[in-house]
């Protein structure tokens, strides 16, 4: 039976005064430092969040249990990703070039300790991110069949970042990582795999300490790609190899965990999505993430 409610409303409106709180935090002259920024502006949030809609924290925010045998599936699901992830950031510099990558990327050179930027760019996105996007997002959506709340929870998960960079390879994580807290039934899946997404980002700077992050990709590169009909194959024949394990390794977990994968792809609420929070959200983001590009643009 199809159910009315507004849990879609009220977590589409915590996401809108969540951004607006971020850009607000951002623009004040607060000193409290970087490491205070997602506690502050996602973390505390959530709690009030939690304690006005009285939820059960356990139950909406996914804090169960993870079965050991998932976690060689999940490590092996993230190295079979990462090339997806790759293409997707390679399309974006070959589009509209690599100023903007680069100054979000050599922000993590900005702590040149080890320990400070596993703190600030591992351990506080995977509790303050995971908390509100695979926690009270996915709580808010589970109603919906299971893939629109992939496809929603992926789309906000892009919002957060504010910047146009971040959010096309951060909303296919964010798929990616609702369909594994799914099947899995645990927070922890997602924790496991956006840690290790953040980790490796952290000491490769650290390691290579390359103020080039990312190299431009020029119109010789770009024709050569075009032209090389074999490299093109091969590339996309990786990427079929890399699509079919991870199907492989999709259907292992599902059988791991027991999960009733048809169970969840059935409505359960006619509820609107694309109400006015979700709308002015991404409007929000639209004209901050064209700000940062006039101002990366400008300063460049």
């Amino acid at each position: 039976m199809i159910e009315k409610e507004r849990s879609i409303y009220k977590v589409n409106l915590f996401i809108l005064l969540t951004i607006v709180t971020s850009i607000i935090y951002q623009i004040l002259p607060l000193k409290l430092g970087e490491g205070f920024y997602q506690y502050i502006c996602f973390l505390l949030p959530s709690a009030i969040y939690l304690f006005i809609n009285k939820k059960n924290i356990i139950e909406t925010l996914n804090i169960k249990p993870l079965k050991l045998k998932n976690i060689p599936y999940l490590i092996m699901l993230y190295i079979f990703l990462f090339p997806f992830k790759g293409t997707i950031i390679y399309i974006y510099t070959a589009l509209f070039g690599d100023k903007l990558p680069n100054v979000i990327v050599e922000s993590l050179a900005s702590n040149p300790s080890l320990l400070e930027n596993l703190f600030l760019t591992v351990l506080t996105p995977i509790i303050c991110e995971e908390v509100i996007m695979r926690g009270i997002v996915l709580d808010g959506y589970r109603k919906k069949s299971i893939h629109i709340v992939a496809i929603m929870n992926g789309l906000i998960f892009g919002m957060l970042h504010m910047n146009s960079f971040q959010f096309f390879h951060t909303f296919f994580t964010g798929v990616v990582l609702t369909y594994v807290v799914y099947i899995t039934g645990s927070i922890f899946s997602s924790m496991i795999i956006h840690g290790i997404n953040n980790g490796i980002a952290v000491f490769s700077e650290y390691f290579s300490r390359s103020k080039e992050v990312l190299e431009p990709v020029n119109e010789e590169t770009k024709t050569a790609l075009i032209t090389s009909f074999s490299g093109f194959l091969i590339y996309a024949g990786v990427l079929l190899i890399c699509g079919f394990i991870i199907y492989k390794i999709i259907k292992k977990l599902i059988k791991i965990n027991n999960f009733e994968y048809f169970r969840y792809t059935i409505s359960r609420s006619d509820e609107r999505i694309f109400n006015l929070p979700l709308i002015l959200t991404i409007i929000l983001f639209s004209i901050v993430s064209l700000l940062i590009i006039l101002s990366v643009n400008l300063a460049s």
